[in-house]
């Protein structure tokens, strides 16, 4: 099955939830998913580089920075040691991703 580019994730395990094809619904009391999109706007942990689930207004106040032309991560390789909690490298998912598995 071909992955749409943006899609709509089970918080627990990450896996796209079948049936769900927007926002709204993603987030509605009895899904309580995590909306993923290509190109879509998110809030990002600065440490952690995880999607963090605030809307722009709360975002910086939460420890997020507010990303609007970056996709989902694909990847990120930290120090244990660094004390800084900054990734040595990083990726992020492109348009040649969507609809193949990612290594």
């Amino acid at each position: 099955m071909t992955q749409a580019a943006s899609y709509c994730a089970d918080r627990s395990t990450l896996e796209p939830i079948e049936g769900i094809t927007t926002e709204a619904a993603c987030h509605a009391e009895e899904v309580k998913g995590r909306w993923y999109g290509y190109g879509d706007p998110f809030c990002e942990s600065t440490t952690t580089l995880e999607r963090l689930d605030y809307p722009q207004s709360t975002c910086a106040s939460n420890g997020g920075v507010w990303k609007t032309s970056s996709s989902p991560l694909k990847y990120a390789v930290f120090a244990r040691s660094d004390p800084t909690k900054k990734p040595l490298s990083k990726g992020y998912i492109t348009t040649t991703d969507i609809g193949n598995d990612v290594t």
